[in-house]
């Protein structure tokens, strides 16, 4: 998928709540998905249970990739168990799975590599990976036939109106947090604005606009003050040496002489 139409897809993705809804959002998705762009969609589930369901929705959309570029696909997961299982939903996809000593790094203990051997094992006895079958209505338009719809939408003002409500008692309870145990209060910084904004400007203030002379609109209670740009710096001459040019100086001699042997021990 090329990364307009991805970027579509992440943002789509990315702006749900519920993982169903985000699972939804990648399988009416026209297209198909780089190993490293199912590798973003992990990340924008918050458990594995989600990432698994996504996952799924991206295996038949997923193109063909090597043992190296599926490692950030189960580096997503947080449990071994559940790279494991990640790994068998994706294997159809590997272009080299003898090459599985790649995924040592992934999972450290023997019982999950034994695991994985015998399910690259089984998938070195198929054939390849099926070319895609590129559908025309989903060039640069990931949703040809419009985007599904969410159980709850972020956009709408009452889920807004509950979200900023549920944010406040958060609030609430930080605070009270903070009043008991001393913790500090992260939420509900308060800015200072002055109440004056002072404008710095080398133009001058012409009422009404004429002469050419550029005019400052100043907003309500400001103030404005002219400056005068400063001279350049002057540049100091360049003062020639005393030796002509080729003639090399004499060598150095400290004050007083270079200190004898005795002085150095």
């Amino acid at each position: 998928m090329d990364p307009a139409a991805f970027g579509i897809v992440k943002g789509e993705v990315q702006r749900l709540t519920f993982k169903d809804d985000k699972v939804n959002a990648i399988s009416f998705a026209q297209g198909h998905f780089y190993a490293e762009q199912v590798a973003q969609l992990m990340k924008m589930f918050s458990f594995d249970d989600g990432r698994l369901k996504g996952l799924q929705a991206c295996v038949g959309k997923m193109l063909p990739a090597t043992c190296v570029a599926i490692i950030p696909i189960l580096k997503a997961f947080s449990f071994d168990k559940n790279k494991v299982s990640a790994l068998e939903l994706i294997a159809m996809q590997i272009t080299d799975p003898l090459n599985f000593h790649a995924f040592n790094e992934v999972f450290p203990y023997i019982n999950e590599r034994d695991r994985v051997r015998n399910i690259m094992q089984k998938r070195a006895t198929m054939g390849p990976p099926q070319p895609p079958v590129i559908n025309p209505a989903s060039a640069g338009n990931p949703y040809p036939y419009g985007k599904p719809r969410p159980s709850v939408d972020p956009d709408d003002t009452l889920y807004k109106a509950a979200d900023r409500a549920f944010t406040g008692a958060v609030n609430v309870v930080e605070g009270a947090a903070s009043m008991l145990f001393g913790r500090p209060q992260q939420r509900g910084v308060v800015v200072q604005r002055p109440a004056t904004v002072s404008y710095q400007t080398t133009t001058s203030y012409v009422t009404p606009p004429g002469t050419g002379v550029q005019v400052v609109h100043l907003p309500p209670g400001a103030s404005v003050a002219t400056i005068t740009p400063s001279a350049p710096y002057p540049r100091q001459p360049y003062v020639a040496g005393s030796y002509p040019v080729g003639q090399m100086p004499p060598p150095y001699q400290p004050h007083g002489g270079y200190p004898t042997q005795p002085q150095w021990k």
